[in-house]
């Protein structure tokens, strides 16, 4: 079976905050979900555990490898000097046409989408190559995991709902 790694232990963080809201990292059962993929049980090796890799939220756009955080806070930056929700707004990376990737801005439905189209305008003439939003989309709410933190495959799918239904 593969996953992700948890992990529990008193060295763990205690928490932080978002939006003024105090979030423990931990589920309701004290573990703590790492970035870290891993295959349970591996009988070839003989081990109980076998790192396969980490989701480290780089895209490759172009032959370019860019942060996603890095998006992800620029984003944030432009929507709170707009006097908005951060919350309300982020970026993803999806397939494109080409096999290669492309960034998307999305917003949810407290956002009005015209502000939101020209936030992503704005965003994008301060913007190079790569680094640019070709298209929008906006989901009902942008998925939370309990621990608060965006899911991201979650969204991923609802993005993917939405330009489905904004290209027929």
């Amino acid at each position: 079976t593969q996953g992700c790694l948890q992990v529990r232990g008193a060295a763990l963080l205690s928490g932080y905050v978002l939006d003024r809201t105090f979030i423990d990292p931990k589920s309701s059962d004290g573990w703590y979900e790492t970035t870290d993929h891993v295959l349970l049980g591996n009988c070839e090796t003989g081990t109980a555990l076998q790192f396969t890799g980490r989701h480290h939220g780089l895209v490759k756009i172009k032959g370019e490898l860019i942060s996603l955080q890095e998006i992800r806070s620029r984003q944030a930056q432009l929507v709170l000097k707009a006097g908005l929700l951060a919350t309300s707004f982020t970026a993803i990376a999806l397939p494109d046409a080409r096999d290669e990737q492309r960034l998307v801005w999305v917003c949810d439905s407290r956002s009005d989408p015209a502000c939101s189209e020209a936030l992503r305008a704005q965003y994008n003439s301060a913007a190079v190559g790569p680094w640019r939003m070709l298209s929008q989309a906006s989901v009902p709410a942008l998925p939370r995991t309990e621990l608060g933190k965006l899911a991201e495959s979650c969204l991923e799918s609802l993005v993917k709902e939405s330009l489905e239904e904004t290209s027929v």
